[in-house]
């Protein structure tokens, strides 16, 4: 029974220091918003469970009370030059990208009315587990939108098909990190959209011109080593 115990233990140390108790990513494609369990204080804000569970965000701003971002909006404008998030409803005519719903936000000024204050980052973020066997992480994403793992920018490649984009996710495989997708414009009322985020097993493809630079550069690189050997043998 000691044994089994030491066991238990030990297989419990190993689980725990390799992440796989840790919490799995959530929510990845907003089809878990429920805008009727979380009205914010008034009609057309909703709490951030109700729209957005399992996500973080940046961009807490604003001008008096609670912050611009510390609700979503739900068929409402922003008013102002400060950061906001907007549940996007395929039912109330709004153009989302995948699915019911997607997710719009805009990074803006710490002060709604004043154009001199501070700059801030709108961001959605989310810290747990990479599966062990993921190549790439895809989603889909319009406007200045960058992708961040544990702070590090990730190059979006783009795929076949319209605001689908793919990173290479490979290094991360197996790890509890910060998925952070930022909003990169520097004015305000810039948005973005993001939705149908996916692990996957397939690798990131190059995009042809990367590919066609690439096979340039070992073109030059054979050319060169040619034209020493050359000389080379010329001096012999």
């Amino acid at each position: 029974m000691r044994q089994l115990r030491q066991c238990l233990s030990l297989t419990a140390l190993l689980l725990c220091s390799t992440g796989l108790w840790a919490q799995s990513f959530s929510n990845l494609d907003f089809e878990a918003a429920n805008p009727a369990a979380g009205p914010g204080p008034a009609p057309g804000l909703l709490s951030w469970a109700a729209a957005a569970p399992g996500w973080s965000h940046g961009g807490i701003g604003g001008s008096g009370g609670n912050g611009d971002t510390d609700y979503v909006y739900q068929d409402l404008p922003h008013v102002g030059i400060s950061p906001w998030y907007a549940l996007l409803d395929r039912e109330a005519g709004s153009n989302v990208l995948q699915g019911r719903y997607s997710l719009s936000f805009a990074s803006g000024h710490a002060s709604s009315l004043d154009p001199g204050s501070a700059w801030v980052p709108a961001y959605l973020s989310q810290t747990a587990l990479i599966p062990l066997d993921t190549r790439s992480l895809q989603w889909l994403g319009t406007g200045p939108l960058q992708l961040f793992v544990n702070g590090q920018a990730l190059t979006g490649v783009a795929g076949a098909s319209a605001n689908a984009w793919a990173a290479d996710l490979s290094a991360y495989a197996g790890q509890i990190a910060e998925l952070r997708f930022q909003n990169m414009a520097l004015s305000p009322q810039v948005p973005v959209t993001l939705d149908g985020i996916a692990f996957s097993t397939v690798a990131v493809v190059p995009e042809p011109a990367s590919v066609w630079l690439l096979l340039g550069g070992l073109a030059g690189l054979m050319g060169i080593q040619r034209r020493q050997h050359a000389a080379q043998h010329a001096m012999d």
